[in-house]
């Protein structure tokens, strides 16, 4: 499934440069605008193994198959157009179905890389999902890079903690 993730970004980036590729040429506004539409008609398929909408309806859902399916997604961090809305909204759905303890081990581990690097806006969502992954070793990692000499670093892991201490976590420094 991984590699169908990444297979799949790299067409939708390929799918964008053509838009890209012909934006700015007014000669060539036709082909614009069908890069653009093929770009469009492709993104659902493309964006989501089995399916953006169709993914995201099952996830909610709680299917087993298709938690596995964002996980990966996640893991793998796939970049195209719009990729970091979707990882922001399946780390929403996810809080709110069942995991087994292993997939909260997984989560944990992209928490902590998400301290360390990647999109703001899936950060936040990374953040607000500790309030439900929270074993003892994510809390003594996110601890860890609170003393960090990167200042971002500290910036994302206090605001984790905030989190976990607004959700009655308990977290001793």
């Amino acid at each position: 499934m991984r590699d169908t993730i990444l297979h799949n970004a790299e067409l939708l980036r390929g799918l964008n440069a053509r838009i890209d590729a012909e934006f700015g040429v007014e000669r060539m506004k036709s082909a614009r605008q069908q890069a653009s539409a093929m770009f469009w008609r492709e993104h659902d398929r493309l964006s989501f193994p089995g399916g953006l909408e169709n993914g995201l309806r099952r996830l909610s859902a709680g299917e087993t198959a298709v938690v596995e399916i964002a996980l990966q997604f996640l893991e793998v961090e796939p970049r195209f157009y719009r990729s970091g809305y979707i990882q922001q909204v399946l780390l929403q759905r996810l809080k709110h179905v069942t995991l087994s303890k292993e997939q909260h081990a997984r989560l944990a581990a992209l928490i902590v890389r998400s301290l360390e690097h990647g999109m703001a806006r899936a950060f936040r969502g990374y953040a607000r999902l500790a309030a439900k992954i929270h074993p003892p070793k994510l809390i003594a990692a996110v601890l860890a890079s609170a003393k960090s000499p990167d200042a971002e670093v500290v910036r994302r892991a206090k605001q984790v903690l905030h989190v976990l201490r607004s959700n009655h976590i308990d977290v001793k420094d």
